[in-house]
């Protein structure tokens, strides 16, 4: 975790503001990689996996947040947990992104 994330924090506290954590949402893995190579070229999609792939790197960067919660005593709010304990994540996203164009009218 970056240590401007961790003094950030720190300051917070220093005037009696109370942080808290989230953990990164979900994600669809195919979406995501679609999306970057949509952006990037088709090959940005081996490099992601050549370096352990998306969700390697979410779970990771959530286990982090989750030990900066503990090491900070700040509350964490398991967002990922959750929405992924709501059900089909499948549809939530496509939910999600015909609601996107729904509001872009």
């Amino acid at each position: 975790m970056s240590p401007s994330f961790q003094s950030n924090a720190t300051l917070k506290m220093s005037h009696n503001i109370t942080p808290f954590l989230l953990t990164l949402p979900p994600l669809d893995p195919a979406r995501y990689y679609r999306s970057i190579a949509d952006k990037f070229g088709h090959s940005i999609g081996h490099f992601v996996s050549h370096v352990g792939g998306i969700e390697h790197w979410h779970g990771m960067y959530n286990r982090q947040l989750k030990s900066l919660a503990e090491e900070l005593k700040v509350p964490l709010i398991d967002v990922r947990s959750y929405i992924k304990s709501s059900g089909d994540l499948g549809l939530a996203m496509m939910a999600s992104t015909s609601l996107q164009k729904d509001t872009s009218k």
